[in-house]
């Protein structure tokens, strides 16, 4: 009850045996994670989410002394630490900048699961990544036409749980300006969603009458959502790239004063959003790190400063991206740029910014 009070949720193993509400009831031990939202003194029951008599995820009430009976029941007959124990959810409050490239990233890695450079996952063929969940899908739709194959209805829920954060992520970031309106995407993204939830009800409908059209239907079903899907995904991509490449022409003037090795920075931002900072730095064999520090807005990782190790061993101009940084007003905004040398000497006049740039990303 504390920890709800301290505005947690808590999530724990337990013993379904005992719980009424369950469909395991009486009938069958069963360890399941059960998630608590609430409480109810007057009452003395417990609010809880899980999957209860109709095999259904909702919210149900529980009396106190079934959780405790059931939760007991547990810890007596197994390791509980194997079950992850009691865990605490809550909400963090932060200041997240919306990050274009990494999103797109994070598509052309599903799409293209098997050119993942990033090596995020450790073994594709033991697991199905990305886009190539559709043939795994496929396969084992395939397979549950064997009656000793156990029906497991929860990939296709995960299915339709991913489709529909697509969707809301398209109709945020089209809200930000970050991509044009297009009904045809919008409805292509529908379309997609409510398939997966006319799969979900084929396969149950399989479960029950084991009807073999119903699973030439599924497997034509989810060849229809990943075309759809591969199309509207690529069509994203490249509408959010073309809007990234406008460049934003507004911010030429800087105010820069201070020395060489120490510059304060000022421009003036007009309108509220998300910006990239850029500079074009003298590269030379002497120097060490670059340092761009924002009193004004946030970095994608949430933090004032950032730094750059410019050690090079040829002289030459570059490019840095500084930072992305989100602004939620406008006026003048101050950076403060630091120089500093091998071993944490002064760079002097190795070091030479000669120009800024400003694009303005959504």
């Amino acid at each position: 009850m504390d920890c709800i009070n301290n505005n947690n949720y808590v999530c724990i193993f337990l013993n379904q045996y005992y719980i009424s509400s369950s469909h395991h009831y009486k009938k069958k031990y069963k360890k399941h994670p059960l998630l608590i939202i609430g409480y109810n003194n007057i009452e003395g029951n417990f609010i809880v989410a899980d999957n209860m008599s109709t095999g259904k995820y909702k919210i149900v009430t529980v009396k106190y002394d079934e959780l405790e009976l059931a939760y007991q029941s547990v810890i007596e007959v197994s390791n509980y630490s194997e079950y992850e124990g009691v865990r605490l959810l809550s909400l963090k409050k932060a200041n997240y900048v919306l990050d274009l490239n990494r999103i797109t990233n994070q598509l052309n890695h599903y799409l293209y699961p098997a050119q993942n450079i990033h090596g995020d996952i450790i073994n594709t063929k033991r697991y199905a990544v990305g886009i190539d969940i559709y043939d795994y899908l496929t396969d084992y739709v395939k397979a549950i036409s064997n009656p000793r194959i156990r029906i497991d209805i929860r990939p296709f829920h995960v299915l339709k749980e991913h489709k529909k954060m697509m969707q809301m992520r398209i109709e945020y970031l089209t809200e930000k300006k970050c991509m044009d309106v297009h009904e045809g995407r919008a409805t292509a993204l529908e379309n997609v969603l409510r398939n997966t939830e006319i799969l979900i009800n084929i396969i149950l409908k399989y479960k029950v009458t084991r009807e073999s059209a119903l699973i030439e239907r599924a497997v034509d079903l989810l060849s229809t959502i990943k075309a759809v899907e591969i199309h509207t995904l690529r069509d994203y991509i490249e509408n959010v790239n073309s809007k990234k490449t406008e460049k934003n022409t507004d911010f030429n003037n800087f105010k820069i004063t201070g020395t060489t090795t120490d510059k304060i920075i000022i421009c003036d931002i007009p309108t509220p959003g998300c910006y990239n900072f850029f500079a074009e730095v003298d590269r030379g064999p002497d120097y060490g790190i670059f340092s761009f520090y924002s009193k004004s807005g946030f970095f994608i990782n949430n933090e004032h400063l950032k730094q750059y190790d410019l050690y090079s061993d040829t002289t030459s101009s570059s490019k840095l991206h500084l930072a992305t940084i989100q602004f939620d007003i406008t006026g003048d905004k101050e950076f403060k740029f630091e120089l500093i040398g091998k071993n944490n000497k002064s760079a002097g006049d190795r070091v030479t910014i000669h120009s800024l740039y400003i694009e303005k990303v959504y």
